[in-house]
This record gives C-alpha cells, sequence and structure tokens, in this order.
C-alpha cells in the first residue's frame, strides 16, 4: 500500500466515529448509512491528496461529511453496489436503555432543518463557535443566534450531550470500517452525482443517434417530415446534452472538500435551477415530439380525436411544467434568502 494510501486509512480510522455519526444523523435506516459513508470516502480521498492543511483536518472531515449527506439526493435506482459496514449494533433498532436514549437524540435533531442540525451536531462535537461559523459558512454571531433559538435550557442541554456521549462510546467499540470498504472507496473515481451525470451522457450519446438512424433506415423514403423528425431527435439530444453540461459543472463537485456548507448549497441550488430550465426549455420541443410521433402513428391524418390528443398532451405538459418549476423555484429562493440571512 502506497504511503498517501496508509494516511488515508490512518486518518478514516481515527475519525470513523465523525462520519458515522454525520451518517446516522442524516439517514433514515442502515442501508442509507452504509451509502452515505462510502459517499463520503470517496469524496475525502478525492479532496485528500489537495488537503491544504489550511484548516484543522477534524474541521474538513466534517465539511466533507456535512456537504455530502446534505446535498446528497438518494437515487436507489442508480445506487453503486456498497460494502456493509462492520458494526454490530443497530442505533435504529436496538432497545436496550443506552440505545432508546441515543433514539431519543435521533429524534430530537432529526426535528431540525439541514443548517440548525449541522450546528448542533458541531456544538456536540465541541467546537467552537468560529469553526462551526467555518464549517456551515455562515457568521459566528449566526450560529450564536440559531443555538439560543433552539429555546433549550441548561438541563436539556446537559442531556443531549449526554446522550451523544452514549453515542460516541458505543461507536468507539465498534470497527465500522472494514478493508473492503476503503480499498473500494480509493478505487472508485467517481461520486454518485459523477457517475449520474455520466449515465445520462451514456444514455443521450448513444440513444438518440440509434433511434434515429433506426427510423431514417426504416423511413427514408417517406418524405421530408419523417427526415424533420429525426432532426428533432437529434437537437433535443443535444441541447439536453448542453444544458446538463450546465448543470453539472455549477455542482464544482471536485471543489467540494473546499467548500462550507453554505457554498455547497448555493452549488446545489445553481444546480437545480440549470436542471429545472432544462426541463422547462425541453418542455416545447419535447412535446412536439410526442405530437408529432402521433402524426406519424396515424398517417398524417387529422380527425378530431388526433386533435384532441394533441391538445390536451401539450396543455398537460405545459401546466405541469409551469406548476413544477414555480414550486421549486420558490422553494429553492427561500433556502438562498435563509443562507443570506445567517451570513448577515
Amino acid at each position: 500500500m502506497e504511503n498517501i494510501e496508509l494516511q488515508f486509512t490512518k486518518m478514516v480510522e481515527e475519525y470513523r466515529k465523525t462520519i458515522y455519526t454525520v451518517c446516522y444523523f442524516f439517514s433514515k435506516d442502515t442501508e442509507e448509512v452504509n451509502d452515505l459513508f462510502q459517499e463520503i470516502l470517496i469524496n475525502l480521498w478525492k479532496g485528500f491528496p489537495k488537503f491544504r492543511g489550511e484548516s484543522d483536518i477534524r474541521t474538513w472531515i466534517w465539511r466533507v461529511s456535512l456537504n455530502t449527506c446534505s446535498n446528497q439526493k438518494r437515487r436507489k435506482d442508480s445506487r453503486v453496489q456498497t460494502v456493509p459496514l462492520s458494526v454490530d449494533i443497530d442505533l435504529y433498532n436496538d432497545d436496550d436503555l443506552h440505545s432508546r436514549q441515543i433514539q431519543m437524540l435521533y429524534d430530537r435533531i432529526n426535528r431540525l432543518d439541514v443548517f440548525d442540525k449541522a450546528i448542533i451536531l458541531l456544538w456536540l462535537e465541541n467546537m467552537t463557535y468560529q469553526d462551526i461559523a467555518s464549517v456551515v459558512g455562515i457568521s459566528t454571531a449566526a450560529v450564536t443566534t440559531r443555538l439560543s433559538q433552539q429555546t433549550l435550557d441548561l438541563s436539556e442541554l446537559q442531556e443531549l450531550k449526554e446522550q451523544f456521549n452514549l453515542m460516541d462510546a458505543k461507536l468507539e467499540k465498534q470497527r465500522i470500517i472494514n478493508e473492503k470498504m476503503l480499498e473500494k472507496s480509493m478505487k472508485e473515481n467517481l461520486s454518485h452525482i459523477e457517475r449520474w451525470y455520466q449515465y445520462r451522457l451514456r444514455v443521450c450519446s448513444i440513444s438518440a443517434p440509434l433511434v434515429s438512424f433506426i427510423f431514417l433506415v426504416k423511413f427514408y423514403d417517406q418524405g421530408i417530415a419523417y427526415w424533420g423528425f429525426c432532426l428533432m431527435i437529434m437537437a433535443v439530444a443535444l441541447l439536453e446534452l448542453y444544458l446538463d453540461r450546465k448543470s453539472y459543472h455549477a455542482l464544482d463537485i471536485s471543489n467540494l472538500p473546499n467548500l462550507s456548507m453554505a457554498q455547497a448549497t448555493e452549488n446545489v441550488i445553481r444546480h437545480k435551477k440549470y436542471r429545472s430550465m432544462t426541463n422547462w426549455l425541453l418542455l416545447a420541443p419535447g412535446t412536439a415530439l410526442v405530437v408529432w410521433t402521433i402524426l406519424i402513428a396515424s398517417n398524417f391524418t387529422w380527425d378530431l380525436r388526433i386533435i384532441a390528443i394533441t391538445i390536451f398532451t401539450m396543455g398537460v405538459s405545459i401546466l405541469w411544467g409551469l406548476r413544477q418549476s414555480k414550486k421549486n423555484g420558490k422553494r429553492l429562493d427561500d433556502v438562498l434568502e435563509q443562507i443570506e440571512s445567517m451570513r448577515e
């Protein structure tokens, strides 16, 4: 094993509890903990050679872990098979006294939004307000305000600390990671989002030309309408490829380890807005392709049934697109306003 791999393995062994803790509080079950844990290891491994040591390594690990868990959109249909963690306990289902205390802690923290959850976890980790502000990407004053807004009295804060320490003690006895997971993470070159982008790239690059070729071979002597249909397919595919690339680069995946939570969240919001714009821009040509397909299937026979289907299809698509765009845009703008208010 090379020197950098040994250093990375030693680091992960030392901070395995920290990584597991973040995964636990951002997950709903053991399977999701496994997924997120390995995703964090991949991101840590990708950023490890470039880690400049400008911040404490513990702070850096918290930053990468929180960014990965808080912004990770899980897609069960596109998961890479993960290696199970070496954990002999199930914090979600164990029924001993200590586990019930940990589950109470889980329930209390999971009622919070993503930023407050991160702030509380970092506070429980005994980080200074300055370090918490650095990881989350907000002002120290905002950290103080957010903590005070939790309306917890001294006894409740002490109880949270005790429950968190119980969890820490339980995890201390666990190996958690294993060699197979580490090896898989160090060999994996793509994060979950990068894999999804590569998948879409392959689908657009292969399926559109293939469908167009098959269609041309079958209907090459049928006239300009069929040729126009093929050109429309290619145009839609190229537009989607371009917009996908823009939305992917808005995430700035390669710089994830160096971003605060607020910066990473802003990148994700830009990514989602690009995706929303992509869906909106593709709505018209996509609907046109549907209509064109209906016309070709009916051999361009215009009757009331075809007209009704066409109008209905276009109307539903446009209304759905408008509704989703407005709903998503409002939600993303609210998050941006929240980030800006915390920075003041």
